[in-house]
């Protein structure tokens, strides 16, 4: 780039179809990569952002089953199977025809380094409760994600 002291793309080896990236500069940025990911990470310590909104997160394990009798209530439950210094529970809804949503989640601030989610969610399945409902029933859907818990201010 004449007169800047930058050399050239053509200096630099690269093609004439070689175009900088854009500088970009705003009041505001918003950065919504969903858990925290790299650059709000980056953003987070180069701001000192933490003091003001600590994010909270947990890991939501859910299935879709499809059940003989269909369920007429919604169920929540907390603890079980987990230790007292594990953060989590479960829940199960009815959904249309015969459907039942299930799943369970956990804090991601955990201590226990051997803990799987997973796990966890399979051995809740097991409780009498929870099996007596999917029991005889067929798993048609699954999935899991990263859900923030601390209210409005863990929004991005």
């Amino acid at each position: 780039m004449p007169g800047t002291g930058v050399p050239s793309a053509s200096e630099r080896g690269l093609s004439s179809f070689f175009e900088p990236g854009a500088e970009m500069h705003a009041q505001v940025t918003v950065l919504s990569e969903g858990t925290p990911g790299h650059l709000t990470g980056i953003a987070r310590q180069q701001f000192d952002l933490d003091h003001e909104s600590t994010q909270i997160w947990e890991l939501g394990v859910k299935e879709v089953w499809e059940v003989a009798k269909p369920l007429d209530k919604v169920v929540h439950t907390l603890g079980w199977p987990l230790d007292n210094r594990t953060e989590g529970g479960g829940f199960l809804y009815h959904a249309a025809g015969n459907q039942v949503y299930l799943g369970f989640i956990i804090a991601l601030n955990y201590r226990n380094p051997h803990l799987y989610p997973f796990a966890e969610f399979q051995r809740w399945k097991q409780h009498p409760r929870i099996r007596e409902t999917i029991e005889g029933g067929e798993r048609t859907g699954y999935g899991a994600r990263a859900v923030n818990k601390d209210g409005l201010q863990s929004l991005p």
